[in-house]
């Protein structure tokens, strides 16, 4: 009799364990602390975040009977979806990033050095000379050794501060042929082509035959320069 009473009690106070963290809310936190009275679950760390699952885009689209509103995040483009019941897909989570436009400065995120940039047409340039790599000697050549090496005036280091640094056209390249490649540009960014030369000057001069193979047009290379 007493073992019934005993497991009586027992389902009773689970009960009330139950019905109590229900109403408070869970808490998952690095200092003990009850979770807020409006949520069903509040996590807390100074020191940690939170993992929702990670998946390729074609395990997504494997995934049995997705809830609307499931949250996962692609492996693949590196973006964050839920599902629409209503609508049967899964949608990007969009953030609200402001997005950069031509004109603003440009930061190279492989060393943190910052450019103009200048809208000519309907093309971007990037308004002053690339300075990204080591410098090594004028008296030296730049060779396929995985790292971009630089050139700079008079061998001092502050003139590719001032002006860039000076490459050599293999270098540039990366050591490949294929016109516009990025080459050693920053990430969205490419090596111009003839044709982007050619769109360039004549959007400035309407009197460039790009296919001359010699000196022709007007004053392109002074719009330039202004």
């Amino acid at each position: 009799m007493k073992t019934k009473i005993y497991f009586l009690i027992y389902i009773a106070v689970l009960l009330l364990l139950t019905k109590l963290i229900v109403a408070q809310g869970v808490s998952v936190s690095d200092d003990n602390s009850e979770a807020d009275p409006s949520a069903m679950l509040e996590i807390k760390s100074t020191s940690k975040g939170l993992l929702i699952p990670r998946m390729t885009q074609a395990d997504i689209e494997t995934v049995a009977s997705p809830s609307n509103g499931l949250l996962v995040f692609s492996t693949t483009d590196n973006k964050f979806y839920a599902y629409i019941l209503s609508e049967n897909i899964w949608k990007e989570i969009a953030f609200n990033v402001t997005a950069w436009a031509c004109g603003d400065i440009l930061t190279d995120t492989r060393d943190n050095q910052t450019y103009n940039t200048l809208q000519i047409g309907t093309q971007c340039w990037m308004a002053e000379n690339l300075n990204i790599g080591s410098m090594i000697s004028g008296s030296s050549s730049q060779t396929n050794n995985a790292l971009i090496e630089k050139f700079c005036f008079n061998n001092d280091i502050a003139n590719c501060d001032i002006y860039g640094g000076l490459y050599q056209w293999n270098e540039i390249m990366e050591y490949t042929t294929a016109p516009g490649i990025q080459g050693i540009c920053p990430a969205g960014w490419h090596l111009p082509t003839d044709n982007d030369y050619c769109l360039l000057s004549t959007h400035l001069d309407n009197t460039v035959n790009c296919s001359s193979t010699v000196f022709n047009g007007t004053d392109a290379g002074g719009q330039m320069k202004t």
